[in-house]
């Protein structure tokens, strides 16, 4: 994880069309940024979602709070921000 994160294109910077296959996914995608995602900055996460070039991406970019607190990386996956990621979620997934 340590030699992507060093480099300016991530693991990208290893590529190998034989062996990612970004070009062949086309599955519907939904994807998430937040404001104050340390890790994973709005431009990286636009960056990461144009290598799927043949998927229809959905980006959404979550910049305010839910009830005084902003997700960060890690908030999706925490019960405090259920509603606003969890059903919405699974309400696309099902569809």
């Amino acid at each position: 994880w340590r030699k992507w994160g060093i480099k300016k294109e991530y693991f990208m910077h290893f590529y190998n069309a034989t062996e990612y296959h970004f070009d062949k996914i086309v599955a519907p995608m939904r994807i998430f940024s937040f404001t104050n995602d340390h890790f994973a900055s709005k431009e990286g996460v636009d960056w990461l979602a144009s290598q799927y070039m043949n998927a229809k991406i959905e980006r959404i970019h979550f910049d305010k709070n839910s009830g005084g607190k902003r997700p960060g990386h890690f908030g999706f996956f925490k019960e405090d921000f259920k509603d606003d990621f969890w059903k919405p979620t699974l309400d696309w997934l099902l569809e």
